[in-house]
């Protein structure tokens, strides 16, 4: 259940996107040490699954994503295995929430859709959220930053008590850096940020872009996530770009938790042995 709001998560923060005809931009996710303090699981076992999970999510290195966004939703490329997406795959995400992906190596595709990522019933966010005011130039754009607080319950089934150590909630914290530079392209952005209006965070971005985000957490204690848009501009995109080539071949969905990682595939999207 942690694994797949961790990834639900970092999903989400790498398709954030208003829809706009001819919006083209680079972003890089990648964890680091931080220098904010974040208290470790009080149970080490939560610790070590938090720390493979964090290895596993983000690779070494970090990966870097193109996305295009325009009319017929959005495209996003990914240059290395990420969650359930083989290295060099593609998202499609339609406005309707649909999601294609593409795997170039094989030329195979996949159906999906932005209600697999959804949170379980019972997991219901809290949210806080504080503008600060603070102003910064991110690839060109003012981004002002927002301070964000969530925790996510972490029910159990009628009968069953948590063994001690075992948290009751996931909590995160960080910060969004937005932009209004966009605001006059976000009529459809409810449907393009995924997973993180589920986290409350739609309100936050529907006037605009996030351009970077920082995510901690006691799952992964010392460091964080980043989410930066290095490049961003406006260019022509063709149609086809946001459709299912002719001769690609569809393919079961992976299987397992929200269909992000699961039995009989790794996070990476490739099959296990």
């Amino acid at each position: 259940m942690i694994r797949k709001v961790v990834a639900f998560v970092l999903l989400a923060g790498a398709i954030v996107a208003p829809l706009h005809a001819e919006l083209k931009f680079t972003a890089k996710v990648e964890m680091r040490p931080s220098a904010t303090p974040s208290l470790a699981p009080a149970d080490p076992m939560m610790e070590m699954i938090g720390n493979m999970m964090a290895e596993m999510l983000v690779p070494a290195g970090g990966i870097e994503m193109t996305v295009v966004v325009g009319d017929k939703g959005s495209r996003v490329e990914y240059s290395k295995a990420y969650l359930m997406f083989p290295a060099g795959a593609v998202a499609l995400v339609k406005p309707d929430g649909s999601m294609v992906i593409l795997n170039p190596a094989d030329k195979t595709f996949w159906k999906t859709s932005a209600a697999d990522a959804a949170l379980p019933p019972g997991m219901t966010p809290k949210v806080t959220t504080k503008r600060t005011g603070e102003f910064t130039d991110i690839a060109g754009a003012r981004s002002e930053r927002v301070a964000v607080q969530i925790s996510i319950a972490l029910p159990l089934p009628d009968g069953v008590q948590a063994p001690p150590g075992m948290p009751t909630e996931l909590t995160m914290s960080g910060d969004l850096w937005t932009t209004d530079r966009y605001k006059a392209s976000t009529k459809a952005a409810g449907l393009a940020m995924g997973g993180l209006g589920s986290l409350g965070l739609d309100k936050i971005l529907e006037g605009g872009l996030a351009m970077r985000s920082v995510i901690r957490s006691p799952l992964f204690p010392g460091r964080e996530i980043e989410t930066l848009i290095t490049k961003i501009g406006e260019e022509a995109a063709p149609a086809s770009l946001f459709d299912v080539p002719a001769d690609y071949k569809e393919v079961p969905a992976p299987s397992g938790i929200g269909r992000i990682g699961g039995p009989g595939r790794s996070l990476g999207g490739g099959p296990r042995g």
